[in-house]
């Protein structure tokens, strides 16, 4: 069975929810082709992870006249995505066509129409609640109104044949808000942690051991006040006095980088705070092993911040590493339902340090990263989370073969 996978937003390995995916589909025996952003430096096509990948060359001016296209005809139209996407998947033959994300989805779903495929829009972030928060662009205020986010994200599920969710929590949202889409079109597929490949790259992983310092560290986008990195940096004075010389180690990048970099400045915790950058998928694990507690602090602000359950959280307990998590919904539940960690109430930066605080013990630490790897390796991966993806996919797509 043939899948064709849409994703011009993103680039493919990179983007890891994909790359996760399409492990499973690949090893479940599904042959799948992926039409994805094409970066700087990578080929124009190729094969990377049994995936078939061909990518669209990056013009930032063409592709910005065309952005523009796509946000005043409420997604629908893209000239070069819309040239792309018919092309790749007329060519195919493919048995079903699986976008990722909201934006790509109608001119995709137009040309499998055309091509008489199921079509599955996989919808990682509730993008109005998403929106709600982000810094946004004159173009964004100007043609995206959240109102009308609210009605293209409407459409799009109900126009899709079945709906990948990332939590059941985003089920019952989006149950309650789009009545007209049923229940069992919507189905949950979590950023569980691919335990195998994190596996691999553990073991040649903290080769050093876990820094003699006391480290806090957060890996992750640092792209919106919601990230609740703020509450992290301003719970660090505190911390600092109960356990000396602690410090706090940012990896990732985003459009909120330099005001959190101001907030360190302005409190003068140039010492006690440091930002990593960017780091490739491979080095997170070293990262994490070297790491004391690791730190999920969001804000919720919104029912997009209730409801995540980022690929972090799972990446930390596998680690072993106890963690340090907001009291948004769905985090709240995994971390106190395993035991893997502490709960602070979401943008108390005292809180946060007294949960910090309490895990100086060594002994505490184990308890909780151990139970917290037991949770993934027995829960909290993507076994279960694939082998549903494959049978939804086998189930839309079959007949056709």
């Amino acid at each position: 069975m043939r899948i064709a996978t849409i994703m011009p937003t993103l680039p493919f390995p990179g983007e890891l929810r994909a790359a996760t995916e399409a492990r499973a589909l690949v090893g479940t025996g599904f042959q799948v082709s992926a039409l994805s952003a094409g970066e700087k430096g990578s080929p124009g096509s190729g094969e990377e992870l049994g995936v078939d990948v061909e990518r669209i060359a990056r013009s930032d001016f063409l592709m910005k006249i065309c952005n523009v296209i796509l946000k005043v005809t409420s997604y629908r139209r893209h000239p070069l995505w819309s040239r792309r996407i018919k092309r790749f998947i007329g060519r195919g033959g493919f048995d079903l066509v699986h976008v990722h994300e909201l934006k790509p989805f109608f001119v995709a779903a137009r040309a499998a129409r055309k091509a008489g495929l199921p079509v599955v829009l996989d919808l990682r972030e509730d993008y109005p609640e998403m929106e709600k928060g982000a810094s946004r662009g004159w173009t964004w205020r100007l043609f995206n109104s959240i109102e009308k986010l609210e009605r293209i994200q409407r459409d799009a599920c109900v126009m899709a044949d079945a709906v990948l969710v990332v939590s059941p929590m985003f089920v019952e949202v989006l149950h309650r808000r789009y009545p007209g889409v049923p229940r069992e079109k919507m189905v949950l597929v979590s950023n569980y942690a691919d335990v195998e490949v994190i596996e691999q790259l553990r073991s040649g992983a903290g080769a050093a051991g876990v820094s003699q310092t006391f480290t806090i560290t957060y890996v992750g986008s640092m792209g919106s006040i919601e990230r609740g990195i703020q509450t992290a940096i301003a719970a660090m004075p505190r911390i600092r006095e109960a356990i000396p010389g602690a410090k706090l180690l940012l990896f990732g990048d985003g459009g909120y980088v330099p005001v959190l970099r101001k907030q360190v400045a302005s409190r003068g915790l140039d010492e006690a705070v440091e930002f990593g950058g960017w780091v490739p998928f491979e080095s997170v694990p070293d990262i994490i092993t070297r790491s004391t507690v690791c730190v999920v602090p969001s804000l919720n602000m919104s029912y997009e911040c209730d409801m995540a359950l980022p690929l972090k959280l799972f990446q930390y307990m596998l680690m072993e590493r106890p963690v340090v998590v907001s009291d948004c919904h769905e985090m709240k539940r995994v971390v106190e339902g395993s035991g893997a960690g502490l709960v602070f109430r979401a943008g108390d930066a005292r809180d946060l340090a007294d949960r910090v605080i309490e895990l100086e013990d060594p002994r505490l630490r184990r308890s909780l990263g151990g139970r917290g790897r037991l949770a993934v390796l027995e829960e909290y991966n993507f076994a279960a989370d694939g082998r549903r993806l494959a049978e939804l996919f086998s189930r839309l797509g079959g007949g056709r073969s």
